[in-house]
C-alpha cells in the first residue's frame, strides 16, 4: 500500500529532543535544515531522499562537516548517502562566517522501529520513542502537553486535544514522541467506542 507522507516543511525548526549516539549528544531537527557561521552543532534528522542543497563548507572555512562519519566538506551539492535506518546524523562547525550548508528531504518517522501499544494509552516517559496502534483499531481523543513534538502518521500533534486524525497508514496510526529531559510531558490516546443506540434497537424490537 502506497503511504501518504506529509512533507513537514519548516524551516530552521530545531527540537529539544536528544539521541546519544557514539556517545555523542545529538539534538534532533527537522528537513529542510540550514546552518552557517561560525558555531558548533550536533544534529540528527530522520527521513529520506536526503540532498545536500547547498554547501559552502570549504576546508579555508569549515573545520567539520560530516553525515554519518562521511566528510562533506568541498563536497558539490547532491544525494547524500544512505542510511539503512534513515538515521542521519549530522556534525558541523564553522571557522568563520562563510561556511554554511542546507540538507533537504522528506521527514519520515514511519521508517523507524515502533512499539505496538494497547489503547488506551498514557505516557511520561521523558525521552524520544516511536509506537504504533494496534492494527484497525481507531482512536477518538488525544491529549497532550509539554512535549517537543508529537507526530501522528507524520502530521503535528504537539501539545494539543484532538478527535481529527489522519489516515492510517497499513492500518494503523505511527507515533512519533520526541521530548527533553527537562521537560514533564504527558500524553493520553482514548480508542473509539462505538455507542449502541438503545432506544433505535428497542424500538426496531417492538415493531
Amino acid at each position: 500500500m502506497k503511504r501518504a507522507i506529509l512533507i513537514i516543511l519548516l524551516l530552521f525548526s530545531i527540537l529539544q529532543a536528544v539521541i546519544y549516539h557514539n556517545q555523542i549528544e545529538y539534538n534532533e531537527a527537522l528537513l529542510p535544515l540550514s546552518e552557517s557561521g561560525t558555531k558548533s552543532i550536533h544534529y540528527v534528522v530522520i527521513g529520506e531522499d536526503i540532498e545536500l542543497a547547498a554547501n559552502q563548507t570549504t576546508s579555508q572555512n569549515t573545520d567539520e562537516f560530516t553525515i554519518n562519519g562521511v566528510d562533506y566538506i568541498n563536497a558539490d551539492p547532491g544525494s547524500v548517502k544512505a542510511s539503512p535506518d534513515n538515521r542521519y546524523y549530522i556534525s558541523y562547525e564553522g571557522s568563520n562566517a562563510l561556511a554554511g550548508f542546507t540538507l533537504t528531504g522528506i521527514n519520515d518517522w514511519t521508517t523507524q522501529d515502533h512499539l505496538e501499544i494497547s489503547l488506551p494509552f498514557s505516557g511520561t516517559a521523558t525521552t524520544s520513542a516511536f509506537y504504533m496502534s494496534p492494527s484497525n483499531v481507531s482512536i477518538d481523543t488525544l491529549i497532550s502537553s509539554d512535549v517537543d513534538l508529537l507526530l501522528i502518521n507524520n502530521v503535528d500533534y504537539s501539545n494539543r486535544t484532538v478527535t481529527g486524525f489522519p489516515e492510517k497508514l497499513d492500518g494503523k496510526y505511527y507515533i512519533y514522541y520526541g521530548v527533553s529531559s527537562e521537560n514533564s510531558p504527558r500524553i493520553d490516546i482514548s480508542p473509539y467506542k462505538p455507542v449502541l443506540n438503545i432506544r433505535c434497537f428497542l424500538e426496531g424490537a417492538i415493531y
